[in-house]
């Protein structure tokens, strides 16, 4: 996506955190993200009363919950990408992010300006406060992941450990190599 290269290059996360490092960060905090979701699957009688009616909010819950199971996935195989070094994990994620991102955006602006007025609400601008604070932390969330999927790229995964021959292949201190094993394909 030509959005994630247009996101600027950080090279430390929070200017003190290795990117790798700032990586299981991210996916710790989207843990949290996930088991507050799973929390609130049932929909909360004080939030349908004062943004929505209670049908709404339960569909918003059951999506929020597919969103989340997916999201569970995703961390699950960013984690893996992170520890095996594997740019394609991080790229996964970042899509999985950006679609959260768009998702949060959305039912914020929808329950926005869906906001029921009573005594015992909290005032519409707190959620669009709240919405945005998130969202930045999202979108930086997406340019530290993005710096590490680059940095992936660019030095590739870590190759594989040479095995040398063991000390009963050796004569007299000299390395024997291993003899070819020819294969003659006309006798076949």
């Amino acid at each position: 996506m030509k959005f994630l290269k247009c996101l600027p290059r950080v090279h430390l996360c929070c200017y003190c955190i290795k990117l790798k490092i700032g990586c299981i960060v991210i996916a710790a905090l989207h843990i949290l993200f996930v088991i507050e979701s799973f929390l609130n699957v049932g929909g909360n009688d004080e939030f349908s009363r004062c943004y929505t009616s209670k049908t709404v909010t339960r569909l918003i819950s059951y999506v929020s919950l597919i969103i989340s199971i997916t999201l569970v996935a995703a961390i699950i195989y960013l984690l893996y990408g992170i520890f095996k070094a594997l740019a394609e994990p991080v790229l996964w994620f970042m899509y999985i992010s950006l679609v959260l991102l768009v998702y949060n955006v959305c039912i914020s602006l929808l329950l926005f300006t869906s906001t029921k007025t009573g005594a015992d609400c909290s005032p519409a601008y707190v959620l669009g406060i709240v919405t945005l604070i998130i969202t930045l932390g999202q979108v930086y969330c997406l340019m530290v992941l993005a710096s590490y999927y680059r940095e992936l790229q660019t030095t590739g995964p870590p190759s594989p450990k040479r095995v040398s021959p063991k000390a009963s292949n050796t004569s007299k201190g000299k390395n024997k190599e291993p003899a070819p094993i020819l294969i003659d394909e006309d006798n076949t």
